[in-house]
């Protein structure tokens, strides 16, 4: 069995690999990012799209992408990007559906622990990764 002191060593060596390897340069998105594809930011998928899907509805601008009030769930479109941003959202979405964003300009998605990304004009759907359960839920940071 492990002791307390080897657990906490082994902690600290995992925390130091981590930091040594960590990047927090800002990550831009090629203009040519094909649609189909996506970008995961922690715990949030960033898919690019064509167009806004059929059914979706124009929402209220909500800076934070992820729903949640811990430092985790702070993605976010920076503050003077969100003027030029539009929201949908699906009338009946389930969990792992956030909105989809119409980025008219050049747009920052910021986060505290993970690399801001830039997208230049584009269409993107936010989605949430799944958390392993009998029913759909999403995983949180």
């Amino acid at each position: 069995m492990t002791s307390a002191t080897e657990a906490t060593d082994l902690i600290e060596k995992i925390h130091a690999h981590g930091k040594q390897n960590a990047c927090d340069d800002t990550f831009f998105a090629p203009h040519d990012f094909p649609v189909g594809q996506y970008l995961p930011q922690g715990d949030i998928n960033i898919l690019r799209l064509a167009a806004v899907p059929e059914g979706m509805v124009q929402v209220e601008k909500q800076a934070q992408l992820a729903p949640g009030t811990s430092r985790g769930s702070r993605h976010c479109i920076k503050a003077e990007d969100l003027e030029h941003c539009t929201f949908y959202a699906f009338l009946d979405a389930n969990p792992l559906e956030g909105p989809v964003v119409v980025m008219a300009k050049t747009t920052t998605i910021e986060h505290p622990e993970h690399r801001d990304y830039v997208w230049p004009p584009s269409i993107v759907a936010v989605g949430y990764q799944r958390r392993l359960a009998d029913e759909i839920r999403r995983s949180q940071d």
